[in-house]
């Protein structure tokens, strides 16, 4: 499953949460998106750039949601690693 389809579906097990957190995460989620189009044409920056925006809004969610049953949160946990494992592959082709 891809990032994209890990924000949607877990936008769409959750909706309602918040309409706070659902416009963060799709704020991060654009970010994402935004991320894969500067990549196809080849500005690595900005590429991290939008995925650095992409983490940091999620982990303000994540931080908000430690409020909320454990499996809301945890569940957040999965597209974290994934939008940081694609930030630490682009970190890696940048140097």
């Amino acid at each position: 499953m891809n990032i994209d389809e890990l924000f949607e579906q877990y936008l769409n097990d959750h909706a309602g949460t918040s309409s706070y957190i659902d416009g963060q995460l799709r704020l991060a989620q654009q970010a994402v998106k935004d991320s894969a189009k500067c990549l196809e044409r080849d500005e690595l920056d900005y590429a991290v750039a939008n995925l650095a925006i992409a983490r940091s809004l999620i982990n303000d969610v994540a931080n908000i949601l430690t409020l909320y049953p454990s499996h809301i949160w945890s569940e957040l946990v999965v597209i974290f690693h994934a939008v940081d494992n694609e930030l630490d592959n682009l970190a890696k082709k940048e140097s």
